[in-house]
Formats: structure tokens, C-alpha cells, sequence
């Protein structure tokens, strides 16, 4: 395998190496290799028509929430006013703007933001949770893709905010790209993708951290090129934004930083309050355990595996 294919199975972990799956996982949980390599295209291709025909099914009929300010923004600019939501006031009030500027090309061809925007998170709804289903696949296996599959497509909150108008779908479906193009070892690829997402929300420079730090990590090297390529996607919009309106950063997280969107927002842990609030402890606690889990049969299986 390819350094970012997994670790070669050994016989280290106390199963034979004909039995190993993922990661030194025992075939029977993930399957074997050549099992995966004709289930798992399957497996993803269902999980992409389901995913057609549940969005289809549950889509709103009514966009909400940010969705109409980004509709506003992406109208004007195709108008030719500029990237506005009122006439004098240069704001940056569209906390997407990459989404932004595929709606507005949509406008100017004569198809209305909201048209597009309705019409376009079905296909990444779709999009979302096939290549997430692979991904899935890839790392741990039939199960973990088909549990993968499942989770997102009954996942209610996950289906209302993909199908809202905002640019949830859109970041979604970039950002698993760039996971699919890293975890396949396209690291530049990966690279401009995440340069993307920033594009599209500035909070994707988190993501930007993490692929790069997972490329240093695996590759041993300090990704300065696949750095590069992620600043030279992103600064253009930073340079613009500072310009235009500005500032790069979002009139909303400027706002929210400040606490003047309610009080909802003046707690600066609210996001780990969300995540540990009802069942959010047990998700945690499964979360960290899967993480050892992975670690330690991670590091079972390259105990005899040259790099």
C-alpha cells in the first residue's frame, strides 16, 4: 500500500496477514481488499441515488436563515451594483463568498439565486454523502462506509442545514473532496481545495491546518508547497475583501465576536456547549475512544511495515 493507503497488515496484531482488513482490523469487520474493491463502488453509488432521492424528498419549500442575505449579495453582483446588500455600503455581510460568486453567475445567466441555490443542494446533499461513503470505505472499511451512508442520510439536522439555501452543502462538499484527494495521496490537489473552502468560509482554515498538518505528519516533511498553493488560492479574495470591504473577515463573525447577535452567541464555548449538550458527553467519549482505537491499531500494524 501507499503510505496514504493505511499500514500493510502484519501478522504482529496476532492475526494472519490474509485476515487483516484496514489498519489491522480483521477482514470479517471491514472486508478484505479485493471484497471492497467490487462492494465499495456499489455501496457509494447507492449511497449517492438515495441521497438523490431523500433531498428530492425532504428538501424545504421555503430557503431560510442566512441563505436570503447571500441571494441579496449574489443579485446585486450580478446586476452589476457590487458586491453590496444595499447601494454605498460595502459590507461584507456574505460570510460565503465563493458560494456567493456561483450564485451570482447563475443570476447573470437569468436563473434566480434562490432557484440555484434550491437546485444545487440536492446534487451536493448527494455529492456529500457519496464521497463521504467512500472515505469511509477507504479508512475503515464496508461498515464503517455503510455506518457512514446511514448516519448522514437519516441525520436530520445534517439534511436541513445541506438543503437550507446556505452555503452548507457547498462547504461540505469541498471539504470532503479535499479529504477524498488527500486520503488518495493528491496532496496539491487536497491543497487548492482547501484554498476553496476558505474562499467559501474563512473557518476552513481550520481544515487547512489539519490537512496540512496530517501531509507533515505522514510525508515527514513541512508541506511548504501544498502551503503555498493554499495561500495562493485564498489570498486574491483576502486581498480584494481588505480592499473592497475593508476587511476579509465576515461583518457576522465580527459581530458575534463582539456578543451584539444575542446572547446565544456571547458565550464563546456555545459550539462545545452544542456538541456536549443532551448526548453529546457519549459522543465524546465514543469519539476519543475510536480515536485511541484507530491510534493503536495504527501503530499494531506499521510495527514491521517500512515506510
Amino acid at each position: 500500500r501507499t503510505r496514504w493507503g493505511g499500514p500493510s497488515p502484519t501478522a504482529s496484531c496476532g492475526v494472519a496477514p490474509d485476515e487483516v482488513g484496514v489498519a489491522g482490523v480483521p477482514a470479517g469487520l471491514t472486508g478484505s481488499g479485493e471484497q471492497r474493491d467490487r462492494a465499495a463502488p456499489a455501496l457509494v453509488a447507492v449511497a449517492g441515488v438515495l441521497g438523490l432521492l431523500i433531498a428530492l424528498r425532504v428538501r424545504p419549500d421555503t430557503l431560510y436563515d442566512d441563505a436570503a442575505i447571500t441571494f441579496r449579495y449574489a443579485a446585486r453582483l450580478a446586476d452589476g451594483l457590487g458586491f453590496t446588500y444595499n447601494d454605498g455600503d460595502r459590507t461584507g455581510g456574505a460570510s460565503a463568498p465563493l458560494y456567493t460568486l456561483v450564485l451570482a453567475l447563475g443570476a447573470a445567466t437569468g436563473i434566480r439565486p434562490e432557484v440555484a441555490a434550491a437546485a444545487l443542494s440536492v446534487p451536493m446533499f448527494a455529492g456529500a454523502v457519496a464521497v463521504a461513503t467512500w472515505l469511509g470505505c477507504r479508512i475503515g472499511g464496508l461498515v464503517a462506509g455503510a455506518t457512514t451512508a446511514v448516519v448522514l442520510l437519516t441525520g436530520s439536522v445534517f439534511q436541513t442545514l445541506m438543503l437550507s439555501g446556505m452555503e452548507s452543502a457547498f462547504a461540505a462538499l469541498l471539504g470532503l473532496c479535499a479529504l477524498a484527494a488527500l486520503s488518495r495521496g493528491h496532496t496539491m490537489v487536497a491543497a487548492v481545495l482547501v484554498g476553496l473552502a476558505i474562499v467559501n468560509r474563512m473557518d476552513a482554515g481550520a481544515l487547512a491546518l489539519a490537512v496540512l498538518a496530517g501531509i507533515g505528519a505522514v510525508d515527514r516533511r513541512v508541506p511548504w508547497k501544498e502551503a503555498a498553493a493554499t495561500a495562493a488560492v485564498a489570498l486574491p479574495w483576502f486581498v480584494f475583501a481588505t480592499w473592497y470591504l475593508g476587511s476579509p473577515v465576515p461583518f457576522s463573525a465580527t459581530q458575534k465576536l463582539a456578543g451584539r447577535s444575542g446572547t446565544w452567541d456571547r458565550d464563546p464555548t456555545w459550539v462545545l456547549s452544542a456538541i456536549t449538550g443532551r448526548h453529546g458527553a457519549l459522543v465524546l467519549v465514543l469519539a476519543a475512544a475510536s480515536t485511541l482505537l484507530v491510534a493503536a491499531l495504527a501503530g499494531c500494524g506499521s510495527e514491521t511495515t517500512s515506510p
